[in-house]
């Protein structure tokens, strides 16, 4: 197993408009793993008072999409439509025609749980139709208890231990330069 299986790396799809050869970035089975394991600690800190999931109105929009492929987003002075949903974006088309736009998967369910400031851009006012299409669904949730996950790896030593895990090290490492911090006490502020 490579870094590209464990962590992420680029996948060859045909999964393109007209069917062509494309590339897309994958996500491997560790950071699925470490995402399920993020999603159930911020899932669990929440007061689900009337609260929608994030993953609870996705899965709602996607049965929608599904349903309807022609269904109709509203923004602010228009609409879209979305015309694919892949693993980490959302290809959709303007009202104008032109089609060759995406949005980030994850970076709306951080404006969704309002853990990134949704700042001026171009493609705000796409976001913000999505956001208010997915908090339109009235999903009821209980609340989730934080779980115990468990990840092994089983013969590790198959694989270039060096290359699999030297990016999250670096990382690592890197972030007291990056932060200001100490060593010591970069760990306890992650």
């Amino acid at each position: 197993m490579s870094y590209e299986d464990f962590i992420e790396g680029i996948k060859p799809t045909t999964e393109t408009q007209g069917g062509s050869l494309g590339y897309e970035v994958r996500d491997g089975v560790f950071k699925n793993f470490s995402e399920t394991v993020r999603s159930n600690w911020e899932e669990s800190k929440l007061d689900r008072a009337g609260i929608t999931l994030f993953d609870d109105a996705w899965s709602a929009f996607i049965e929608e999409w599904e349903t309807d492929p022609t269904l109709q987003i509203k923004t602010q002075r228009s609409s879209f439509t979305i015309t694919d949903i892949r693993s980490k974006a959302i290809a959709f088309q303007k009202a104008t025609g032109t089609s060759a736009h995406t949005l980030s998967i994850n970076t709306l369910r951080e404006f969704f749980y309002q853990t990134r400031p949704m700042t001026q851009h171009g493609l705000k006012s796409y976001y913000q139709g999505l956001l208010d299409k997915l908090r339109d669904y009235k999903v009821s949730s209980e609340s989730t208890p934080l779980k115990n996950f468990v990840f092994i790896i089983d013969e590790i030593n198959r694989g270039n231990v060096s290359q699999i895990f030297a990016d999250n090290a670096n990382r690592g490492l890197q972030a007291p330069r990056r932060t200001g911090a100490s060593h010591s006490n970069a760990a306890i502020q992650r």
